[in-house]
């Protein structure tokens, strides 16, 4: 029996939340959800190209959704370690970028969860 895919929600719009959603939309293991920002047309926007099931007009709404299970981070650098953060203590999984953990105050923070 597969296991279930595990259920994604994008915190951002940008072009590496439309990379990631394009990359991984062959795979069965993953499904892409949901997406935040923090201007909910621009969230409602990025849903509709997708064809995701869900849109918030704020970071924290999906953190709060208990039909996701992990969250990507393609935020700006500065706001990577504090999402990652609220995410762990959502019980979230997180995929951050890799520029947001190579930052010293970011994987200090980010070792520390």
């Amino acid at each position: 029996m597969a296991n279930p895919p595990v259920r994604f929600g994008i915190l951002g719009w940008a072009n590496i939340a439309r990379a990631f959603v394009h990359d991984v939309a062959p795979s069965p293991q993953v499904q892409v959800v949901a997406v935040a920002s923090r201007e909910a047309h621009k969230a409602a926007a990025f849903a509709a190209d997708f064809k995701l099931l869900r849109h918030h007009g704020s970071y924290r709404a999906p953190l709060e959704n208990p039909e996701l299970d992990a969250i990507c981070l393609p935020l700006p650098d500065g706001l990577n370690a504090e999402w990652a953060t609220r995410a762990a203590d959502a019980s979230l999984d997180n995929a951050c970028t890799l520029a947001a953990i190579t930052r010293s105050a970011c994987l200090g923070q980010a070792m520390a969860l």
